[in-house]
């Protein structure tokens, strides 16, 4: 969870997207994905307890959508 520091998974989360944006590599996002679907049910149960994962939900939906998401899963 989430504290005055982020999480280590929320952090990784945020670094793999960026290098995915940075690099143009799509396997980044694709761990991104899998990270925050580990994640999936402390989200659901209680989102407050991570706020730094949540900030990067939309990006990880925009990489979900994107082809080739779907082989991660």
């Amino acid at each position: 969870t989430d504290n005055v520091l982020p999480s280590p998974n929320a952090m990784a989360v945020g670094n793999l997207l960026k290098l995915s944006r940075l690099t143009g590599d799509k396997g980044y996002g694709e761990k991104a994905i899998r990270t925050a679907m580990w994640q999936d049910g402390m989200l659901r149960d209680r989102p407050e307890s991570m706020p730094y994962a949540l900030i990067h939900w939309p990006l990880l939906m925009v990489q979900a959508g994107s082809p080739g998401a779907g082989k991660s899963r």
